[in-house]
């Protein structure tokens, strides 16, 4: 009897045949061994399949609520003109979702696909969720959309992710449960190959043959009579560009590319608003271009990072601090100059400390340190304290011994050194203590960083204060 022909979609019979399956009956081919035959075979094929059916309807569902509060889009336009012609009107009604939470597994009643949670990219139907963030920089992430697109015709010409998650389990079992040579794993790593190969003068090696699609032959005609061409002045040759696709060429007339170019000492991120459309987006950061339709209108927010400041816009787009807002009419170019706010200020940093090994509560310990402007500027007077803590990490609120230097004005690049005998407080309990050195104690100097005023001789070195 053939299980293809039972109705093995009703869920007692799906879970009695499950259970059965996963039995190991005997070693070898006897008799008694139903996992020889052909009967036992085609049985499995159908668990497999109905568990892929069930497995990709549920992950659909589950997928999405990992991903519901990130954003999705199309296809950048120009990957739109280069998959239409293999694709069709595809390319216009998948989304995508970048930066995925990926599901750990595909799985069904126990069967699932291997190593699910690890792969790049994920799809169920229109739907395709890559992991990585969206870069518009390399070949890589463009080829994984091409091998996701496969997928996605794969489901519509299917009839839908039932019918996909049933066929693409199926495969899988009668690959002898080998990922890379499912044969709709194949159909997409063959596109992917092309891919490659017609983007980027690229080739990536398969464990097995692409299919080759020869030209169609040209018909025969029959020759025509000679023709003297003009004569005509020689020609300037036009070389083809190998292994470069020019985005803005494979712009609809209607689009135009938006670049936005930080400049300057400082650091920052330029940010557009809209920001939720499939189409384009500028987070500058990483995503610097962005293809906007004609006339639409978009606003530029500059923010500097912490240390730096936005000086103001350029490009003869916007000018002045305050954000830019553009309609398009044509590729344009806007900088964002972001400056250094640490320039012109003094950084007092402790380069050196020493103290001895051990000392005894009120008697006297020999402490020296070495202070050093390392700003543009001079640092006026300051006070450079010595505290003890029972930890290596120093701050106001530990031990302060009282004791210190007074720095006196110090010009950039200029160096303090200060050193002697201080007493160890009375009240002090026996124990390891780390002696460290705070800079600019009470905080009256403005400093280009704040956060290296403190130094002890060595973590690993605490001094020993003992009671005699």
């Amino acid at each position: 009897m053939n299980t293809k022909n039972i109705p093995i979609s009703k869920p007692a019979t799906f879970f009695a045949l499950s259970m059965f399956a996963n039995q190991a009956i005997g070693d070898g081919c006897s008799w008694y061994d139903i996992t020889c035959t052909d009967w036992w075979k085609d049985s499995m094929e159908v668990v497999w399949a109905e568990a892929g059916a069930n497995a990709y309807i549920t992950g659909a569902g589950s997928i999405a609520a990992r991903n519901a509060y990130k954003p999705s889009r199309g296809l950048d336009s120009w990957a739109k003109k280069y998959f239409k012609a293999d694709f069709g009107s595809l390319v216009d009604r998948v989304v995508i979702t970048y930066d995925s939470a990926m599901l750990d597994d595909i799985c069904s009643f126990g069967y699932c696909l291997p190593k699910t949670g690890t792969t790049a990219g994920q799809t169920f139907c229109n739907n395709i969720y890559i992991k990585a963030p969206y870069t518009d920089k390399g070949f890589d992430q463009p080829a994984l959309i091409a091998h996701e697109l496969v997928h996605s015709r794969q489901c519509e010409q299917m009839g839908g992710l039932g019918k996909f998650g049933y066929h693409y389990f199926k495969e899988f079992y009668l690959a002898g449960k080998v990922y890379e040579t499912n044969s709709l794993e194949k159909e997409a790593f063959c596109y992917e190959k092309k891919f490659y190969n017609d983007f980027a003068g690229m080739d990536i090696d398969l464990p097995y043959d692409c299919p080759v699609v020869a030209p169609p032959e040209p018909p025969i005609v029959p020759p025509e009579p000679p023709v003297v061409p003009p004569v005509v002045p020689p020609q300037p040759s036009i070389q083809p560009a190998i292994l470069m696709v020019i985005i803005s060429d494979l712009l609809e007339e209607s689009e135009y590319l938006l670049t936005v170019t930080k400049i300057g000492t400082g650091t920052g991120r330029v940010a557009s608003t809209p920001s939720s459309q499939t189409w384009t987006w500028i987070d500058c950061g990483s995503r610097c271009n962005a293809v906007l339709p004609s006339s639409m209108t978009i606003t530029l927010t500059a923010t500097a990072d912490s240390g730096s400041t936005f000086i103001g816009w350029g490009g003869g787009v916007c000018s002045g601090t305050a954000p830019c807002t553009i309609s398009v009419s044509a590729d344009q170019t806007v900088t964002a100059t972001f400056e250094n706010s640490s320039v012109g200020k003094p950084d007092l940093v402790v380069t050196a400390v020493s103290s001895p090994p051990s000392g005894i509560v009120g008697s006297n310990i020999e402490i020296s340190f070495t202070l050093e402007n390392q700003g543009d500027t001079t640092a006026e007077n300051s006070w450079a304290g010595i505290f003890l803590s029972m930890d290596p990490s120093i701050t106001t609120t530990d031990i302060n011994t009282g004791w210190g230097c007074s720095t006196g004005p110090l010009a950039a690049g200029a160096t303090f050194s200060c050193g002697g005998p201080i007493a160890v407080p009375t009240d002090l309990a026996p124990g390891l203590y780390h002696v460290g050195i705070y800079a600019d104690t009470t905080g009256l100097i403005d400093e280009s960083d704040e956060t290296n005023n403190v130094r002890i001789p060595s973590a690993s070195n605490p001094i020993w204060i003992d009671n005699q």
